[in-house]
């Protein structure tokens, strides 16, 4: 799985639906969490650092961690979000 579906594997139905808005995606069953990852994931015009930057600090930690635990590459995308050590932001 890469990095950028795992990140939005994380993401509550919720936070999924707001970027499939926002990114005006087609979703067959806006319900299913699969779908709208699917559409996400497959999106060149969505960038994973966009949506976690659209999260709150603690939000973002809690995804953060989360991934971290199923052992991904979660480091890049934290340090250019600055989620860890004082990156980008």
């Amino acid at each position: 799985m890469s990095p950028k579906r795992e990140i939005l594997a994380e993401l509550t139905g919720q936070e999924l639906r707001a970027n499939v808005d926002l990114y005006d995606l087609k979703v067959g069953d806006r319900r299913v969490k699969d779908q709208l990852v699917d559409a996400l994931a497959r999106s060149r015009r969505v960038k994973i650092e966009g949506i976690l930057q659209s999260l709150s600090p603690e939000r973002m930690r809690m995804v953060a961690q989360a991934v971290a635990a199923n052992g991904s590459g979660w480091v890049s995308v934290a340090h250019t979000t600055g989620v860890v050590g004082g990156g980008g932001g």
